[in-house]
């Protein structure tokens, strides 16, 4: 999907795909510019949260409804037989090689968004109030070190490579979460956050903001969301 272009067609699916394409592109573009200015130098945490919020997180946003649009067009699978257990008694048939277990996984692109929480009155025991007396061995004690700010490097590369991983085959991204989808004894919930798009800012030109509402529709219409 990022080399090749859509075939040029009146189907408005694919006319709304290919727009999705030029958005999601637009996005990374932006990111490796980015990264070309940067040269050699490493990135700070506060230039790749404002490359998250501005471009990674759009560009996700579109590739995932993308995904959900194509899956929609792609046959449901059946679901898996039972594999029969393992005998006890048996050796395993092969081994992996060293080469193969070397091997770094590739990132997989995360297909969820976040979801409302479930209205409880119980609080978990990390949410309740800590009351702490005040002794003379508290009050004497030296203050904690600050912990050192958290490096974002690591995960936005593997958020990027995910996606560039994605773009390149959407058909088997659909695959595979469409097999995911319907694996169990009934489909999963759709994994779009169902009140809100993420990554869309007023800082986005209205052409982009009305891709993201068709693609959010269209993902939705195939996909019901659960509102409660």
């Amino acid at each position: 999907m990022e080399d090749a272009a859509l075939q040029p067609t009146d189907d408005p699916v694919y006319v709304l795909l290919e727009q999705a394409r030029q958005l999601i592109l637009r996005f990374v573009h932006y990111i490796d510019s980015i990264f070309e200015r940067l040269g050699t130098a490493r990135p700070s945490n506060a230039i790749l949260r404002k490359l998250t919020s501005y471009a990674l997180v759009p560009a996700e946003t579109a590739l995932r409804r993308v995904v959900l649009i194509l899956a929609a067009h792609q046959p449901i699978p059946e679901r898996p037989k039972p594999r029969a257990l393992p005998d006890a008694a048996k050796p395993p048939s092969g081994t992996v090689s060293p080469q193969k277990a070397a091997q770094p996984r590739a990132p997989v692109f995360n297909m969820r968004e976040p979801q409302p929480r479930v209205k409880s009155d119980h609080l978990p025991a990390s949410e309740l109030p800590r009351i702490r007396v005040l002794t003379d061995a508290v009050l004497s004690a030296p203050p904690v070190p600050a912990a050192p700010p958290h490096d974002l490097s690591a995960g936005f590369a593997r958020r990027l490579a995910a996606l560039h991983g994605a773009l390149n085959n959407p058909h088997a991204v659909a695959t595979r979460w469409l097999r995911r989808q319907f694996a169990g004894t009934a489909p999963k919930p759709c994994p779009l956050s169902p009140h809100r798009i993420p990554g869309l800012r007023s800082a986005l030109p209205g052409p982009e903001k009305e891709t993201l509402r068709s693609l959010t529709d269209m993902a939705f219409s195939f996909f019901a969301a659960d509102t409660s």
